[in-house]
This record gives structure tokens, sequence and C-alpha cells, in this order.
């Protein structure tokens, strides 16, 4: 079993979710870069525009990272029981 995520969230839930992703994986290393999400209106193509709250005071755009996990679980490399967890946000 191997894990390929690659997600965009908030900086504001950094420190949750690689607390969350060490959890669930403890797979090493992870990939993560600083992305500015602009707020285009419609012209956003796949992501959706910051809600006002991630908004960077005086700026157009929000501050969000890119959470990349790749490679085979903590757990399956030791032969341990793996459980994942669903998450619906």
């Amino acid at each position: 079993m191997q894990v390929f995520q690659d997600i965009v969230l908030p900086m504001t839930v950094m420190e949750e979710s690689l607390d969350l992703v060490e959890k669930l994986f403890d797979t090493y290393p992870l990939l993560i870069y600083p992305c500015r999400i602009y707020n285009r209106g419609q012209n956003m193509g796949q992501l959706r525009p910051p809600r006002q709250d991630q908004m960077c005071p005086g700026a157009d755009y929000g501050m969000f990272y890119d959470l990349g996990v790749y490679g085979v679980p903590g757990p399956v490399k030791r032969k341990e029981r793996l459980v994942l967890i669903l998450l619906l946000c």
C-alpha cells in the first residue's frame, strides 16, 4: 500500500493538519510549500476563492500551503495494522 496525497490547505490549519498526517500515515519526507490563492471571482479555475477570514489583510489573496504525502505508511512498513479514518469537512 502506498499513499499519494496532495492537498492545498489554508496556513491557519498547518500545525493541526501536520499532526493529523503524522498520526495517520507516519510517512516522511513531506512536501510542503507556500502558495497564494487570489480571489479571481468566477475565473478561479479548480480552486475556490479564499473565504474572507482566509484573506491576508490589505491584499487580494490568501496564504495557503500545498501538503504532499507520498510513500508507504509507517505502520505498513512495520507490518502493523493500519486503520485509516475518513474525515468529512
